[in-house]
């Protein structure tokens, strides 16, 4: 039996495929009252239990001003613990999580072959193509059509 190396590209075969996945997400927004969450309505101990409740670590607790603050707001898949554990503790909007819709994040993790970064560039060159290919083609028809 002989094994014979090929080389091809994702557009035959999948196999060929630089990217394990990609993934493209809103940035997260989150947001607290500071003056509800740290004020004298919520003591130390329910500031500690509100950091901990967030399964993603968006938030820590700064130990010498005994104050929540936001560590990561990246990290939020807006799970909305930190919403509920707020509202059931009776600080109705104090604490807002949401997505901007101006922003996004997107992540390429490679299988090793090329770097993301590459793999960005390059997926951009072959659509900046693609879009020059689409214009060419659109002018083109626009002058026949007259």
């Amino acid at each position: 039996m002989d094994l014979i190396a090929k080389k091809g590209t994702a557009k035959v075969h999948a196999k060929w495929s630089p990217v394990a996945t990609c993934q493209m997400r809103k940035e997260p927004t989150v947001w607290i009252d500071a003056d509800k969450v740290n004020g004298p309505n919520f003591s130390v101990e329910k500031r500690k239990e509100f950091v901990g409740v967030c399964p993603r670590k968006v938030y820590k607790f700064n130990e010498v001003r005994s104050a929540v603050e936001i560590e990561d707001a990246d990290k939020c898949v807006l799970c909305i613990e930190c919403v509920r554990f707020a509202n059931a503790q009776g600080l109705e909007r104090a604490v807002k999580v949401g997505e901007r819709d101006e922003k996004f994040i997107f992540t390429v993790e490679s299988t090793g072959v090329m770097s993301p970064e590459d793999i960005v560039i390059r997926a951009l060159g072959i659509l900046r193509e693609k879009f020059r290919v689409l214009a060419e083609g659109m002018d083109r028809h626009k002058s026949e059509m007259m």
